[in-house]
């Protein structure tokens, strides 16, 4: 059975931004049955919950450290085994979906891999991509795992994943854990990620790719803009011909203005396809706007910062 995976967990906006992803993701793909995976710190019966099939609390030793403290890599890195589909596609709520998620089962199907996540680069032992490295250095990895010498680094950008459930995908899954049980130390990242020292669930699942020696090759389905890469409005009909997903990365003055608007809930990408997947939704009954629009959200939620 195929179906779509959310996380919320910490601070409740991440449950309004997961109601707003579900929300997009029932319009678009409205076969598609879609979980939230929680802490239980979150009443979901507070909102509608007519795009959510179900919810599932995770328990408190997957989503906490040794001290009891929120561990946000480690509840992610264990959504695979809460998850009740045996194929599955994985987003970070942070974002709004676009696109028939089908479709992009589809893809996935086609590449032949049980794992897929969107690529930025490749790093090895010998070759530092920043843009694949972008946690740390690949010689940090090769000096403290156990990765092959001629392996490739692949630098995910996580918000997506799609996995087919069995020996392989476990292994993936528990190996990354594995990785993040034995950190490298938060002084030695490249970038700081959340508002604490915590560690970021991407460098450790890139590090089990390497281990397991799997290369995801599907293109990029996210569509990340960041400030100052241009003023030229792509609009959302060009931006669905190969993207799946609208990321909200980052602060309130990381996203591009086309993705974030000026504040008002009648401007950006994410607040115009967000209100009108309401409206198709929930029709005149429910309002979109405060305290789910983009700019309520993104001012309370994670983001990295350079480390200094």
């Amino acid at each position: 059975m195929k179906g779509v995976v959310l996380l919320s967990v910490g601070h409740s906006d991440y449950a309004k931004w997961a109601h707003n992803m579900a929300v997009t993701c029932r319009v678009m793909s409205p076969n598609l049955p879609i979980t939230v995976i929680t802490d239980g710190n979150y009443p979901f019966e507070d909102f509608h919950l007519t795009p959510i099939t179900n919810v599932v609390t995770m328990k408190r030793e997957d989503y906490t450290d040794k001290d009891g403290k929120l561990f946000p890599a480690k509840a992610k890195l264990s959504v695979y085994k809460y998850t009740p589909y045996s194929e599955a596609i994985y987003l970070d709520v942070d974002g709004c979906c676009i696109k028939d998620l089908n479709l992009l089962f589809d893809k996935c199907e086609e590449k032949g891999l049980y794992f897929q996540v969107q690529v930025n680069g490749i790093s090895t032992k010998d070759f530092d991509n920043t843009d694949a490295s972008l946690w740390v250095k690949p010689k940090q990895i090769f000096d403290k795992y156990d990765v092959p010498e001629d392996a490739q680094l692949c630098g995910t950008n996580a918000s997506f994943w799609y996995f087919k459930k069995g020996k392989e995908a476990n292994k993936l899954f528990k190996q990354a854990l594995k990785n993040l049980a034995d950190p490298i130390p938060v002084n030695e990242l490249r970038y700081k990620w959340g508002h604490s020292n915590t560690h970021p669930d991407e460098l450790y699942m890139n590090v089990a790719l390497a281990q397991v020696g799997l290369i995801p090759n599907i293109e990029p389905v996210l569509y990340l803009r960041k400030r100052g890469e241009g003023r030229g409005m792509n609009g959302l009909d060009e931006i669905q011909k190969n993207r799946f997903i609208i990321g909200c990365w980052g602060d309130e003055n990381y996203n591009h203005h086309e993705i974030s608007g000026t504040g008002q809930p009648n401007s950006g990408l994410y607040n115009k396809h967000v209100s009108n997947c309401w409206n198709k939704l929930y029709g005149n009954s429910v309002k979109f706007g405060k305290p789910n629009d983009y700019f309520s959200l993104v001012r309370s939620k994670v983001f990295g910062n350079p480390v200094k």
